[in-house]
């Protein structure tokens, strides 16, 4: 049994929405302070510092619960993300879901009955994968705002293709070009209407930022976030740790620790 971090409540169910502990205290933080920082997600952070936060997350008993950011920029942080779930052994939409998933963006029905079938096939995955999907496509959805996306230069197709071999991938598709732009879409999708998904017969409330607290949106967040949420001990595999099985997509995990692409300082 490992730790999870109740962020908040699903806003459509009202169910406790318990995420790995690594992705709700690296959201917080970059929903906190990261929103228009240049390259967030695709420009890496420094290599050494990141395993460092990682060897943090991964020490008993606090698993990385109270870190302090003083010495580590926004990029550590994103990075360290990413990695982690790149680190899972199963990609947040598993494989069982995979051709569902990319299979209804094609599919010739109005706009409104994809988005309901998106929410159905949503509520079908996992807990511990529904809520850290539903959990990204919130912080995605943030940072993929015009206001923000000027700034960082990060619009939801920049962060849908950095994104999306951590969210929706095939052992069989990694390396595979035409793949990969389908599933980026798909992700993509995911990002733009992420305040649109649900079931038909969900009312959402009034849409507000959902950078604050109390907010509508997938998640409706506790007043203090993850740093102050209680930690329920729940089964979400591989939740702090980033050992264990092999990652579900080793090229890119390996890759971005070899420290490929930009990397700030």
């Amino acid at each position: 049994m490992l730790a999870g971090v109740a962020v908040g409540r699903v806003s459509e169910t009202g169910e406790a929405c318990v995420v790995p502990t690594v992705v709700a205290i690296c959201g917080q933080h970059l929903r906190a302070n990261g929103q228009q920082t240049q390259g967030i997600f695709r420009v890496n952070g420094s290599m050494k510092r990141v395993q460092k936060l990682q060897d943090e997350f991964n020490t008993a008993p606090e698993y990385g619960r109270h870190v302090g950011w003083d010495g580590y920029t926004l990029h550590d942080a994103a990075t360290l993300l990413r990695r982690y779930l790149n680190s899972l052994p199963e990609p947040v939409i598993s494989t069982d879901f995979y051709d569902d998933f990319r299979n209804l963006l094609i599919e010739n029905i109005p706009h409104n009955d994809k988005l309901h079938l998106y929410a159905s096939l949503i509520s079908q995955l996992p807990a511990e994968s529904r809520h850290t999907l539903l959990y990204v496509l919130e912080l995605l959805a943030l940072f993929a705002k015009p206001d923000n996306a000027k700034l960082t230069l990060m619009t939801s197709s920049n962060l849908a293709a950095v994104l999306q071999p951590c969210l929706l991938v095939h052992p069989g598709h990694v390396a595979d070009p035409q793949e990969y732009v389908r599933s980026k879409a798909v992700i993509e999708f995911l990002i733009v209407n992420a305040g649109k998904i649900h079931s038909p017969e969900y009312e959402p409330p009034a849409a507000r930022d959902s950078g604050g607290s109390g907010t509508a949106g997938l998640i409706t967040f506790d007043t203090n976030d993850a740093q102050g949420a209680e930690v329920e001990r729940r089964n979400v595999a591989d939740s702090v740790s980033f050992q264990g099985q092999p990652p579900h997509n080793p090229q890119s995990y390996m890759a971005e620790n070899d420290g490929a692409g930009t990397q700030s300082a």
